[in-house]
């Protein structure tokens, strides 16, 4: 609708449909777009291949229950350029937590993937939940791609749910395409959403 308010209309009356045609513009500009979305059905990865463009530089992922074949296993993320995964020199850490208040620190500074939503994810349960947040993929220099992450799951030796504050970064030209896998075995089951942030 692109509607302005200005000094023109000091004094005067706005009509209902101006105002309904200026919420709608502040809704699109604030709006999270819905890019690409995956089902996993016994899949060895779910790969995230057209939703990063020049068109967004802030992405948000959604895990719904995201559940292993294999138990105790870690669920993986990757990232991808010029159609190339990337499968080292990934920095990953993150804070687990349960409700018998164990907690403590894991992490690495040079790895194959990023470790999402901790260690040990049960096969059974409902698997990663949780939210990604993924800034500037598409940057062409060969600069540090992050992200963050929140994340819970059942933790299979303990068989407590277990939530994980998380952090990952690799030093990597533009990114084109991400992937998620488990350390061993395929996905289960689970969706996995992709949303652009709209730009103001």
């Amino acid at each position: 609708a692109n509607h302005s308010l200005g000094a023109a209309i000091t004094g005067c009356w706005i009509v209902p449909q101006v105002l309904d045609g200026i919420k709608s513009d502040v809704i699109a500009s604030v709006a999270l777009v819905l890019l690409e979305q995956h089902t996993a059905s016994n899949s060895a990865t779910l790969d995230f291949t057209s939703c990063i463009s020049s068109s967004y530089d802030d992405y948000v992922i959604r895990l719904i229950n995201v559940v292993p074949a294999t138990n105790s296993n870690q669920l993986m993320l990757q990232f991808s350029s010029s159609g190339t995964y990337v499968v080292l020199a990934y920095s990953w850490t993150h804070l687990y937590n349960h409700q018998n208040a164990y907690n403590g620190w894991e992490g690495s500074s040079s790895d194959s993937a990023i470790y999402v939503g901790g260690g040990q994810v049960a096969s059974a349960g409902n698997g990663v939940c949780g939210v990604i947040n993924l800034y500037n993929p598409g940057d062409a220099g060969t600069t540090m791609k992050c992200c963050t992450m929140d994340t819970t799951r059942l933790h299979t030796s303990v068989g407590l749910v277990q939530d994980c504050p998380n952090r990952g970064n690799v030093s990597m030209p533009a990114m084109d395409a991400f992937r998620f896998l488990f350390s061993t075995g395929n996905i289960t089951s689970g969706t996995i959403r992709v949303y652009g942030v709209a730009k103001l």
